[in-house]
């Protein structure tokens, strides 16, 4: 997923891209049970791998000064993490749920309580979804615009009027919508192309790299650590030395690369065989990720250069042509790797509005269903996510588009991995609890080896990576160097670039709003009945 990298800071592949989590794939099908497991898989890794990982590991790089063996232990130890996360879902996603397309907090509700699962439904169909979408759509426009020849690959970015950026991006969620309310099946299919396509420039980036490496030795960061170039002027004191602050520094934003291995569970119903191939297609997905990183990493190391465009300029410099050719073909493979996370985040997205409106959690249900009575219900489904996510485009976008700068987006959607993680870490605290209290009876669920030893893995890496980043990133590093630049962004050309400080105040915006949202939709929904008496966590 494109991922946020705390000191890179984006979040998605961080975004980033992804994640970022259990959602609702509506891949509403005529017959129940038709999404194989081969096609879950497609969507969970369709969800994780974005451009993240091709461009922001240029963070990982600069944390732990270009030393090689820190920048893959890095990516290991976020790796082991993730897949123990992971492995206590094994278990978890047995367990019956109330509404089949719940997917986390379905499951939440049996471990935990209702209290608390109405609460995740609320941020991930008012919230994260949406937010995925708008800051995925903004990197899928650059993309676009990335491929032209005039543009594509220049270290500074793309440089037009960014009114464009969010129009294109606007036209491509409508159009998307537009298709999968023409076609149930269309974001099934769509996932499968773009996920198979994914490998193509991560394959590229394995190849190229380490051929690299063994043609220019000197590049090497795993024979020449110290031949790594920040970039800016940046003089690097520590540069080519191991620095384990570097690696803990580093894994808030790695983590991020797999935040969205739980947008399966929103689909259970739509499965085949759904209490063994949910478990099994996320264990497998995050498995294949893991590894997949870690060779583009390799690769990354081996060349001497953190992102594609710097390796291809290495390797072509002395052909133009060639090197503008290979620049094209990357970004226009990144525009399909951005395309499928932003499809997968519209299939989740759906199927939490969906459980939203099914279970009349959410300001304005009984109106909804009136609107829509007689209308085939996936048509609710992706004109409600569709309003929803509009609302968040435009509060974002207007200032955006004033200071010309795509960094909002991307700082928005830090603060959802940032909770997202200690939230699954929680859950998998709580199925080891359930053993003992048997809140979900052993008829239900098949008890797993080693599920213990997992959780606690999961707990100490999950809860200390996310609250070290977001304390050390968001508080201690900007009180001590406010000015220093945030990094946020992916393919634009920022001229209002923010710094620390206010990147600062946007996130800790995002987080009041990412926990604040389900009290102000219960608020709302008291204004309206005055014998509404839900309460929320408690």
């Amino acid at each position: 997923m494109i991922y946020n990298t705390y000191h890179s800071m984006n979040s998605f592949d961080n975004f980033r891209q992804t994640s970022s989590p259990d959602i609702s794939i509506t891949v509403k099908t005529e017959t129940a049970k038709k999404i194989s497991l081969f096609s879950a898989i497609t969507i969970v890794i369709g969800a994780i791998v974005g451009s993240g990982v091709f461009f922001k590991n240029i963070g990982v790089f600069k944390e732990n000064h270009g030393n090689a063996y820190g920048i893959v232990l890095s990516w290991v130890i976020a790796t082991v993490i993730a897949l123990a996360t992971a492995y206590t879902y094994g278990e978890i996603t047995r367990a019956k749920t109330k509404t089949a397309n719940s997917g986390l907090a379905g499951w939440s509700e049996r471990y935990v309580g209702y209290k608390f699962s109405r609460f995740l439904k609320i941020i991930y169909g008012l919230f994260l979804y949406p937010i995925y979408i708008m800051a995925t759509s903004i990197f899928c426009a650059e993309a676009i615009l990335n491929c032209n020849p005039d543009w594509a690959g220049t270290e500074s970015g793309i440089n037009t009027s960014f009114w464009y950026v969010i129009l294109i991006a606007l036209v491509i969620v409508t159009v998307l919508i537009f298709l999968n309310l023409a076609c149930k099946t269309f974001s099934n299919k769509l996932a499968k192309y773009t996920t198979l396509i994914k490998f193509i420039p991560s394959a590229l980036v394995i190849v190229l790299g380490i051929t690299l490496g063994c043609l220019k030795p000197e590049n090497n960061l795993f024979i020449h650590p110290e031949s790594f170039n920040p970039g800016s002027g940046i003089i690097d004191d520590k540069n080519g030395k191991f620095d384990f602050l570097g690696v803990l520094n580093s894994l808030p934003g790695i983590m991020f690369a797999f935040d969205s291995f739980l947008i399966i569970g929103n689909v259970a119903k739509d499965i085949k065989n759904p209490k063994k191939n949910i478990p099994l297609s996320i264990i497998i997905s995050l498995g294949v990720s893991g590894i997949l990183y870690l060779l583009i990493t390799i690769g990354f190391c081996c060349s001497g250069q953190s992102q594609p465009y710097k390796l291809i300029e290495v390797l072509c410099q002395d052909n133009k042509a060639l090197n503008t050719a290979m620049k094209i073909i990357i970004s226009s493979l990144l525009f399909i790797c951005i395309l499928g996370v932003l499809n997968s985040f519209l299939i989740g997205g759906t199927g939490a509005v969906q459980t939203l409106v099914n279970e009349e959690i959410m300001v304005g249900t009984k109106t909804i269903n009136k609107i829509f009575n007689g209308k085939p219900e996936h048509h609710k489904d992706w004109i409600l996510l569709f309003s929803v996510f509009f609302i968040y485009f435009l509060i974002i976008s207007i200032p955006s588009g004033i200071l010309s700068t795509d960094q909002m987006y991307d700082g928005f959607t830090s603060v959802i991995p940032t909770f997202s993680f200690m939230i699954f870490a929680f859950v998998a605290i709580m199925s080891v609890v359930n053993r003992k209290t048997q809140r979900v009876p052993v008829s239900e669920v098949s008890y797993q080896k080693f599920q213990k030893t997992a959780a606690i893995i999961s707990a100490i890496g999950c809860f200390g990576i996310n609250l070290y980043g977001m304390f050390y990133q968001f508080l201690i590093r900007t009180i001590l160097t406010p000015s220093d630049n945030s990094s946020w962004g992916l393919f634009y050309h920022n001229p209002t670039t923010l710094n620390l400080y206010q990147a600062t105040i946007v996130f800790w915006i995002a987080a009041i709003t990412f926990i604040g949202i389900p009290f102000l939709n219960d608020l709302l929904i008291k204004c309206t009945n005055k014998n509404y008496q839900q309460k929320l966590l408690v």
